[in-house]
């Protein structure tokens, strides 16, 4: 499996889901990548919690594909 992932540069959930289900249906959905949200919580010095999202990229490598049809 191949991964990428990219930070997102929002804060809110539905925004996030609004990329991921936009790449999916129009950039992606004639190839076998993937796109899926990923929740990245740090906490600050001060205690605050920091929420982001990125955006992680799957793709099959040959080998898995193999096994697959196995």
């Amino acid at each position: 499996m191949i991964f990428l992932s990219a930070l997102l540069d929002v804060c809110e959930l539905n925004h996030a889901k609004d990329i991921e289900k936009q790449l999916n249906e129009q950039f992606l959905k004639d190839t076998d990548v993937e796109a899926h949200i990923k929740l990245i919580t740090r906490k600050s010095m001060s205690g605050s919690m920091v929420t982001r999202y990125s955006l992680v990229f799957t793709k099959p490598e040959e080998d898995d594909k193999r096994e697959g049809k196995k």
